[in-house]
């Protein structure tokens, strides 16, 4: 008898194959299919674990996949003219369709049979996101074309953004899974496993010769928009993102970033991948009248030397008996063979050293502070000179750790910041890891790593969990003084004065959230708020603009919001210090529509965060430095080298001219407050972009 599993997937598949043989109206047809993925999706997310691991295997089944993949690819995947109405994709089919692929492809195949059988889903996978990719790039390409004005002024819609970052992730997770294959178990194997996987990788890449030319061309799409200052054609000026506040960046960066460590990682499967690569993008940068940033090529360079020193840090292991070559009696499934995925770098919070970051399919692997000094700008050039020394003390500095050992991670806004919680075994106490990246990505790559190897006994992911240690930050004041006043209330009192109608009422809205989320009644009267850890940054941000507006009055405003949150190196022309900036944007109702925007400069005490053990520490977590309000800038400078830098210039409140430097140290955190800047200044009427700027240092009103 079929299980519930395969009986509600075939129902779905059912649907769909009747919805559209009996349905006439084609938008009513894609709404039907669209619900059937959703549903799918759900199923196979939410579900029990019998049941979802019995429907992945029946989706695992490439004819299965190939049934719903020729229903989706007879309407184009809702990207066709008819439903291309202003650049909207019709209900989202093809995200939908790319999260289900997402959810079937981890399947730790083991042995030669098993490796081949799998080989036939992963590449029918490949060909459905690149197919996807292709129809996506070709209308990101006609928007560089027939405009009246003569311009490459045109964007894709947030939706559109979306299903290129989807198809690349799907392309990036079958490489990973296809280089990760057993193909055979005993220990002599090393060389026969990676010459399969080699051969299977570079088979996939190489059935679409364009996929590379696919890949360089979002790069100009992306070179475009961030050259221009275009706007989504969904966005309405500066907004406020809290997904881009947390995580550091946006989909657009999120996309900018895959398409990188996709580039890198090609350039080992492909023999003439570094030459194709750059000849491509010499291509689109004529095609797209537009030129490439030396921090874009700075940052494929790196990626490419960090792909390389993983393969050799994968030979050297085996070489040195560290890696598990036969499991069995040991963690891992029974003859699953270890396999280096991914290597990154961290610096410690504590300002103890930087640490090298491996991680494998069983377990990870983190090094002493004593890495090479020159990691932090690896290149290929860089990596050749390196010496059998270098490379015996890298490998030899590495502590092995298990995933069962992590009991907790978590991210920090800005993407960041991690603090991991694992047990020491030896000791047998806990242990607290806090490490910062001064690069966007590293930390959202690590975060999903430890997503997919780290769950509780539920097979949830550890990641960003509730308290370990329940403590509560607000609760009623009890003194005479202070009657009906919260001890959060209080402390903001204590730390900035006299609060604020607006960091008030931003503060009664964080208490009716929080209130709803513990299930609270909405006519109760108790003022007992429990702020659990996830409000820790939330608080830290109303007490550093509590500070802002003693300093910088703010009037009747009525709402402020976080637009960026990042670190960066930033000071003067002598020289620049980490720093925390973040872009405020303060809302007034009197008059009507007025705006004010801040850019703050804080010092952030990583030591001050506790996450899952405190939510204390919030009051003095961000300390206000400097601030700038943007109506006083007088001009900017960017600087496009391997570290951009933006330079401001403006006047403080005696009519004396200062400058401060913004360092970054990759080139998306640089794109998104240069996204920004120019969202800001076209509103103002100060932005006049033209189509080929001849200089490196470039003026943002004449750019």
């Amino acid at each position: 008898m079929m299980c519930c599993a395969c009986m509600r997937v075939s129902i779905i598949h059912i649907f769909c194959e009747r919805t559209v043989q009996h349905n006439q109206d084609d938008i009513l047809s894609l709404a039907s299919i669209s619900a059937s993925m959703r549903m799918l999706h759900y199923f196979l997310v939410a579900s029990s674990d019998i049941a979802r691991e019995k429907a992945s295997r029946l989706l695992q089944i490439p004819e299965t996949i190939a049934r719903f993949w020729t229903i989706l690819k007879k309407y184009d995947y809702g990207l066709t003219a008819e439903f291309y109405n202003g650049q909207i994709p019709a209900f989202g089919v093809a995200v939908k369709f790319l999260r289900v692929l997402r959810e079937v492809l981890d399947l730790n195949c083991v042995g030669v049979q098993q490796c081949i059988r799998s080989l036939s889903l992963y590449e029918m996978v490949f060909d459905i996101a690149c197919d996807i990719l292709r129809r996506v790039t070709e209308i990101a390409n006609s928007l560089s074309h027939g405009d009246k004005q003569g311009g490459f002024m045109r964007r894709c819609s947030t939706e559109f953004e979306r299903i290129m970052d989807c198809s690349v992730d799907i392309i990036s997770e079958v490489i990973r899974e296809v280089s990760s294959l057993t193909f055979f178990t005993n220990k002599s194997a090393r060389l026969g496993n990676t010459y399969c996987r080699t051969r299977a990788v570079r088979f996939l890449m190489e059935k679409d010769p364009m996929l590379l030319f696919k890949l360089t061309s979002l790069l100009a799409y992306d070179a475009r928009i961030c050259l221009h200052g275009i706007k989504s054609f969904s966005a309405r000026g500066i907004r406020s993102n809290i997904s881009q506040v947390k995580t550091g960046a946006s989909e657009l960066d999120n996309l900018r970033i895959k398409i990188v460590k996709l580039l890198g990682t090609a350039t080992i499967f492909l023999p003439s991948g570094h030459y194709n690569i750059f000849r491509y993008i010499r291509q689109m940068c004529v095609k797209n009248m537009v030129t490439m940033r030396e921090s874009l090529i700075s940052d494929i360079l790196h990626s490419e030397g960090w792909s390389i020193l993983k393969a050799h840090l994968q030979d050297q292991l085996f070489a040195r008996g560290k890696l598990i070559t036969d499991a069995k009696g040991q963690s891992g499934e029974e003859g699953q063979i270890e396999v280096v995925e991914d290597i990154m770098m961290m610096e410690s919070n504590d300002r103890s050293g930087t640490y090298l970051l491996l991680f494998t399919n069983l377990r990870f692997y983190i090094s002493r502070p004593s890495t090479p000094s020159d990691i932090r700008r690896l290149t290929k050039s860089s990596l050749s000179k390196w010496t059998q020394f270098d490379f015996h003390r890298l490998v030899n500095s590495l502590v092995m750790i298990r995933y069962e050992d992590i009991r907790a991670v978590y991210q920090g806004y800005g993407g960041q910041d991690l603090v991991l919680h694992r047990i020491d075994r030896q000791k047998d106490v806990e242990l607290v890891m806090s490490l910062r990246s001064m690069r966007l990505g590293v930390v959202e790559s690590i975060v999903e790593i430890l997503r997919r190897y780290c769950t509780d006994d539920l097979g949830k992911p550890l990641v960003d969990p509730p308290q370990i240690k329940k403590t509560k930050v607000e609760s009623s004041a009890t003194s005479s003084g202070n009657k009906g006043k919260s001890e959060v209330e209080l402390i903001l009192e204590r730390r900035v004065g006299e609060l604020p109608k607006i960091v008030q009422s931003h503060l009664s809205r964080l208490s009716r959230r929080s209130a709803d989320g513990l299930g609270n009644a909405k006519n109760s009267k108790s003022k007992k708020i429990v702020y659990t850890s996830g409000h820790f940054f939330d608080l830290a941000l109303l007490t550093l603009f509590g500070q802002l507006a003693r300093r910088e009055p703010v009037g009747e405003a009525s709402s402020f919001e976080p637009i960026c949150f990042t670190d960066v190196f930033f000071g003067s022309l002598t020289g620049q210090a980490k720093t925390t900036l973040i872009w405020f944007r303060v809302v007034h109702d009197r008059p009507k529509s007025r705006v004010q925007n801040f850019i703050v400069a804080a010092t952030k005490k990583i030591d001050r965060w506790s996450p899952g053990e405190s939510s204390k520490g919030w009051d003095d977590f961000l300390q206000l430095r400097w601030y700038l309000n943007l109506q006083n800038m007088t001009d900017i400078m960017v600087k496009h080298a391997a570290s951009p830098i933006i330079h401001m210039l403006y006047k403080s409140e005696h009519r004396r001219t200062g400058t401060k430097i913004i360092r970054f140290d990759c080139d998306s955190a640089f794109q998104l407050w240069r996204r920004t800047l120019q969202t800001y200044l076209k509103q103002i009427g100060g932005w006049n972009s033209s189509y080929a700027p001849g200089s490196e240092v470039e003026n943002a009103k004449n750019l």
